[in-house]
């Protein structure tokens, strides 16, 4: 497996690189879906004078759907950005970690490689012993 430093580096880039994509894209459009959820939680919540996560839309006779749809949709959001957060957190250590191991394969190569020539004998030493 050390041997194979150079694709372990090459998946460990990648999974990086698809975790800084994965915060700059995806979500940011997340964070605007929880901001339009939010909003709507806000105004219910002005209107009844209690937390949101208090209210109780059975009770309510004006704007009950918007109170169903916005519990609906502020559980569903944290749903889908707590995952997609592990999700960019997952990819972002395994890539961290697989360029680490990367750099161990790289240096235990690196001197296994250097053994290998020091105890080599040079080439003319080995001329040397034939005709000698």
């Amino acid at each position: 497996m050390i041997k194979n430093y150079r694709d372990i580096f090459k998946a460990g880039v990648f999974l990086c690189g698809l975790a800084v994509a994965g915060l700059s894209q995806p979500f940011v459009d997340l964070i605007k879906m929880d901001y339009e959820t939010r909003k709507l939680a806000f105004a219910i919540e002005a209107q009844e004078g209690i937390p949101f996560e208090k209210v109780s839309c059975e009770t309510m006779t004006e704007q009950k759907s918007e109170c169903l749809q916005a519990k609906y949709e502020h559980e569903s959001n944290f749903t889908i950005i707590k995952m997609g957060a592990n999700l960019i957190a997952f990819f972002g250590v395994v890539g961290y970690a697989l360029v680490v191991i990367s750099l161990v394969g790289f240096l235990a190569n690196s001197k296994d490689e250097y053994k290998k020539k020091r105890d080599q004998k040079p080439s003319w030493r080995k001329r040397e012993n034939r005709t000698g």
